[in-house]
């Protein structure tokens, strides 16, 4: 859901910021929204990480 959400900010929301900010010449904002896409990089890695842990988890508790 976090990366559906985090896709939407980016691929909707950017363009038309843009052309809003377009018009407004001091507006300096080309690397900024490419923080975004590394927040959506953040969220599948620790969207892997936890599902890794939670099968390591049931494995121990199979063990107990």
């Amino acid at each position: 859901m976090n990366v559906i959400l985090v896709a939407l900010i980016f691929f909707v929301f950017s363009p038309l910021v843009g052309r809003t900010l377009n018009a407004a010449a001091d507006y300096s904002g080309e690397w900024g929204i490419y923080f975004t896409l590394v927040s959506l990089l953040f969220l599948i890695l620790a969207n892997r990480s936890i599902i890794k842990d939670e099968k390591l988890v049931r494995a121990a508790d199979r063990l107990r």
